[in-house]
């Protein structure tokens, strides 16, 4: 995966790929409520399966 993503950077064209970058920073600079409560909500649901899959295993080994 990460040697096609590698890949597929190199193939877009220098002029687009610091376009894109620029493009990206100016959006990361807006600070945004909605932001840290998206980020909160994706560690919950990330805590939340790592919980399940551990109370899975602890189950299977016992």
């Amino acid at each position: 995966m990460p040697l096609g993503i590698a890949l597929v950077i190199k193939l877009i064209p220098a002029e687009v790929w610091q376009e894109c970058l620029k493009q990206a920073d100016e959006e990361m600079a807006i600070d945004s409520p909605y932001k840290k409560t998206a980020a909160a909500i994706i560690i919950i649901i990330w805590l939340l399966v790592a919980a399940v899959l551990a109370r899975l295993i602890m189950g299977w080994l016992s």
